[in-house]
């Protein structure tokens, strides 16, 4: 299940999800079940010439395949922009602030006869700075959009005119 809202107070939308899967194999000689609750929160809140947005998936997702159980961590962003005008944007993000392992996958065979489970990280991730400079080039067929007569044609050679 989705639901947000957009534009409160004329600052803030808030976007969340959450959902439950139930996940049932059988094979020769196995039968599996699988419950998995998930939920997420996005955040974005605006002011001026400043964004400021967060996610975080606070129940993460997985699923079983066949006799594996597979699951990805929480993943959290918190990012900062500035808008310097309509084609220039400077920004910075922090990738897993609030967990010390980072990026996590998790993974587990349920087998009989040769179960296993491991578990993945990336310490790196976790309070990674991302700085970052974003440009708009305007060319092509967006800068010739307002030039569109009603018939919408008139500035591409390549449509037929009636």
């Amino acid at each position: 299940m989705n639901f947000g809202y957009q534009n409160i107070l004329n600052h803030l939308n808030i976007y969340a999800e959450f959902g439950f899967t139930r996940y049932v194999t059988d094979g020769a000689s196995y039968h599996h079940t699988h419950n998995n609750f998930f939920s997420s929160l996005q955040l974005q809140a605006y002011f001026g010439k400043w964004t400021f947005s967060g996610n975080m998936n606070i129940t993460p997702r997985s699923a079983l395949s066949g006799e594996t159980i597979k699951e990805q961590g929480r993943n959290t962003t918190l990012s900062l922009q500035y808008k310097v005008n309509n084609n220039l944007y400077f920004w910075a993000s922090v990738w897993y602030p609030f967990d010390k392992k980072g990026w996590i996958s998790k993974r587990e065979n349920l087998s009989g006869v040769n179960p296993q489970w491991s578990e993945t990280t990336i310490r790196n991730n976790a309070n990674m700075l991302m700085l970052g400079l974003s440009f708009n080039l305007n060319y092509g067929k967006k800068l010739s959009k307002g030039k569109r007569t009603l018939k919408n044609t008139g500035y591409e050679s390549g449509q037929s005119q009636l």
